[in-house]
């Protein structure tokens, strides 16, 4: 939550800055850095929607092989071992 809080801070900032201000800003860090920030793959982040999810599945479709018996058997074992130990 607190990251929420920090991206939400730091977009109002942005968000209300002059843009001589923020491009100063950015000079100033792209000088100390020694490197354009804005080149960074980090800098190009978009959200993630419900039908971009949904493009990217159906485009790879790759299925899992169902388990075997004995593959089931043993993964409702393990999972009863799981919940058995808490």
């Amino acid at each position: 939550m607190r990251t929420f809080g920090i991206a939400v801070a730091t977009a109002f900032v942005a968000a209300t800055a002059d843009a001589t201000i923020w491009d100063t800003v950015l000079s100033s860090v792209n000088q100390y850095l020694d490197t354009d920030i804005t080149q960074h793959p980090a800098w190009d982040f978009h959200l993630t929607t419900r039908a971009d999810t949904n493009k990217i599945i159906a485009a790879n479709k790759r299925s899992v092989k169902p388990l075997t018996h004995i593959q089931r058997a043993r993964s409702i074992e393990a999972h009863h071992n799981l919940m058995a130990q808490r």
